[in-house]
């Protein structure tokens, strides 16, 4: 948001520290953990998750709505993806594998897997699997499981960009509608023993999940434009709920409902203990995109698997080094080239 710190930087931190604890379960292999397997059931990765596509459609389209160009718009996009995905997949394929693959190194070199894996960079389809890597690994062959929701985070930037070339960009009731589909469909699809169809790689299930959540910050963009921003004390009742309702046969309902708005109402607001995250930087997509690879590597090694919370410290100041060094040194450098109307401060 243009003019001042807000919070959307610390909610940010705390969705990538969600989806960081959230894989300590399945990547460990430690299943009589008692912590662990209550953390796992909460659910608390796809939580984060949201909570990054909540934000993103409302930034996105408030950065839409300051300069329509189409170029400018893919651009500003591209250079916040793509940079520390180039850097995070090059040194996985040339820095980590070699050093964790069980195949002899000319070897991994010359498979199939290790070239494909460059195909990551076009997301569609996004391959997950290099020769040999954590091959024994409790979630064997993973290598960086979290770029999944890259391929649905373009193709929600891709949509609103061909919509909002219509005139129907001006309807908030455009946008509600087209969240209300949403979620209809994606609690369908989850109270169901089917998960859909797949297009182009983009999974039915996933693609009305996580649009849901998407587009609900793209309807609150528009509608705060003739209502105002969204109420804490709204924001405080529904959180409450949320939590009163948490894994009830209504909670993942009311999460579509609920939680975009209290993210929303807690993100515009600058609250001084809050907005202070962001005083260093972003670091949020670097934890992102660095975590998972980081956590095999740990479990690859033996590190910190005589217990649980020593693994996390570990899995913690690793990757944050790593977000904080891809912030100084790639994607600050970058937001510095995004292009931007004349007179418009950019996000």
């Amino acid at each position: 948001m243009p003019g001042g710190r807000n919070n959307f930087d610390f909610l940010r931190l705390l969705a990538a520290g969600l989806v960081l604890v959230s894989h300590l379960y399945p990547l460990t292999g430690v299943k009589d953990d008692r912590l662990l397997t209550y953390v796992n059931s909460l659910g608390l990765g796809m939580v984060g998750i949201s909570i990054f596509f909540v934000i993103s459609g409302y930034l996105v389209m408030q950065s839409w709505t300051r300069d329509p160009d189409p170029l400018r718009y893919a651009a500003r996009r591209a250079l916040r993806i793509y940079p520390a995905l180039v850097v995070v997949v090059l040194m996985t394929m040339f820095v980590l594998g070699p050093l964790v693959t069980s195949l002899p190194l000319l070897q991994y070199f010359q498979q199939p897997r290790f070239v494909g894996y460059l195909n990551v960079l076009l997301l569609f389809p996004m391959p997950y699997v290099l020769p040999g890597v954590f091959a024994s690994n409790p979630l064997p062959g993973a290598v960086n499981g979290s770029l999944w929701t890259l391929p649905y985070e373009v193709t929600m930037y891709l949509l609103l960009a061909l919509v909002a070339l219509t005139r129907l960009k001006e309807s908030a009731v455009f946008w509600v509608g087209i969240t209300a589909l949403l979620v209809f469909a994606a609690t369908t699809y989850r109270g169901s023993a089917t998960q859909g169809p797949t297009i182009l790689f983009i999974g039915a299930m996933e693609f009305c999940y996580l649009g849901a959540f998407f587009f609900y910050g793209v309807a609150v963009a528009k509608l705060q434009e003739r209502m105002g921003s969204p109420r804490l004390s709204w924001a405080a009742v529904f959180l409450a709920l949320l939590m009163l309702t948490w894994q009830t046969e209504w909670s993942d309902l009311l999460r579509h409902l609920l939680l975009g708005y209290v993210v929303i109402a807690v993100g515009v607001r600058s609250t001084p203990w809050l907005s202070a995250a962001s005083r260093h930087g972003d670091f949020s997509y670097g934890i992102y995109i660095y975590a998972f690879p980081v956590q095999q590597t740990l479990v690859h090694f033996g590190i910190g698997s005589g217990s649980v919370l020593l693994n996390l410290m570990y899995l913690v100041i690793i990757t944050l080094v790593f977000a904080v060094l891809s912030w100084i040194f790639v994607e600050r450098r970058a937001l510095l080239l995004k292009p931007s109307k004349p007179g418009a401060a950019e996000l």
